[in-house]
């Protein structure tokens, strides 16, 4: 809420690394589970079920009235059988904006109801804008029933003349990257308003991995997909962005002054320790300021909020920022790559 957001704006100034404000996010991978085995996805080659248990994700009750929004992904959510009830008792808190991550697949008429009556947005993944390509990374998927789903889910949103908004998700790696710009024409033709762009990271297939001769080509067609988004009223989100450019735009003098330090109002260089949790069924339910983080700062099975929120790991990472000591920092953070010396991309 506003007067949360603005407390946590001024502790970020002030350097507090003990907090007084909550959290404004939360971004929950709720499960392992999943319908469909992606060749990116570690997910697939794990047997035990990692689902978050109820009592567990129950602790993040106290702060919905805080909160802004809640991310919600998997695995897939759609296959917790306790994730309809849940999200139900959520939506009492009218102001917290929701967002579920999914592949889309397992969508009926019933879930599109409740997401197009309460303006739920849905984030949904299609790696591949070939029939041929999305099958070959999402094993196990049908396009034509991805495609189906999404034209049933036009059609409810326009039924019950719903707000919530649709982003379509990409993982771009070497088997898809030349499809990137054709990614427009089918978030128009399907009612996205918003393309987001993420990169292939971690070692599962590093065969997939965008090296420079792709990062050449994506440099140009990535201009030429924001051209085309702009041109058509749609929104992208492209995090790699960064990674592509290498600086190259900028000189040696400005990325030395590129990220200065907190305090007495200049901005630190990364905010997500003062405003986001993020909570991992993947990593046995660990908690970090954000997925990509490293080092976790403690366990929703084990950990109240409180002490995950100001305890002293989530400080460390604080003061690190703080200090733009980007060490804690994974090496996959878009958020610190302008910020590490030497080509992201060779």
């Amino acid at each position: 809420m506003l007067l949360n957001r603005e407390l946590a704006k001024k502790e970020i100034e002030e350097g507090k690394t003990v907090l007084s404000s909550k959290p404004q996010t939360l971004r929950i991978i709720l499960t392992n589970r999943c319908n469909i085995n992606c060749i990116m996805c570690e997910i697939g080659n794990r047997k035990k079920d990692e689902t978050i248990p109820l009592e567990a994700i129950s602790k993040i009750e106290p702060l919905l009235p805080s909160l802004d929004r809640i991310d919600w992904q998997g695995g897939e959510v759609f296959m917790v059988p306790y994730f309809r009830q849940f999200l139900e008792s959520t939506l009492k808190h009218r102001h917290l904006t929701q967002t579920i991550q999914t592949n889309g697949l397992l969508l009926n008429g019933e879930w599109m109801d409740l997401i197009a009556k309460n303006n739920i947005a849905l984030l949904i993944s299609v790696n591949g804008m070939k029939k041929e390509t999305y099958e070959k990374i999402n094993r196990g998927a049908s396009f034509e029933k991805l495609t189906a789903n999404i034209e049933l889910l036009s059609k409810k949103r326009a039924e019950h003349g719903s707000a919530s908004e649709m982003t379509l998700c990409t993982c771009i790696m070497k088997s898809n990257y030349r499809e990137i710009e054709e990614y427009v024409p089918f978030a128009l033709k399907y009612g996205f308003g918003r393309i987001s762009l993420g990169l292939l990271h971690g070692e599962q297939v590093p065969q997939e991995r965008i090296g420079s001769g792709e990062a050449d080509y994506l440099r140009t067609a990535v201009g030429n997909v924001e051209r085309r988004c702009g041109e058509n009223g749609l929104e992208l989100e492209c995090y790699f962005k960064p990674l592509l450019d290498n600086g190259q735009n900028q000189s040696k003098a400005e990325k030395q002054t590129s990220a200065p330090s907190a305090g007495s109002g200049s901005r630190v260089l990364c905010d997500m320790p003062w405003t986001n949790l993020s909570i991992d069924a993947i990593r046995g339910g660990n908690v970090y300021p954000e997925c990509l983080c490293r080092w976790p700062i403690g366990n929703i099975m084990t950990d109240s909020m409180e002490d995950l929120w100001n305890g002293k790991k989530m400080q460390r990472y604080r003061k690190s920022m703080l200090e733009n000591d980007v060490k804690i920092c994974s090496a996959e953070c878009f958020r610190v790559a302008e910020c590490r010396q030497g080509r992201v991309m060779a």
